[in-house]
């Protein structure tokens, strides 16, 4: 893990929705600084 990302939270329905495993994996790719495929803005 490149950061720590301190305390996490959820909401009941993103907990219910959501496998706790996906939740964790996705995560744990932000935290190392994952974000996938970005786009430049519009405005930019």
């Amino acid at each position: 893990m490149l950061h720590n990302l301190g305390r996490v939270v959820t909401t009941a329905a993103l907990a219910a929705a959501v496998p706790h495993h996906q939740i964790t994996a996705l995560l744990d790719r932000h935290a190392r600084g994952d974000w996938g495929e970005l786009v430049q803005a519009a405005n930019d």
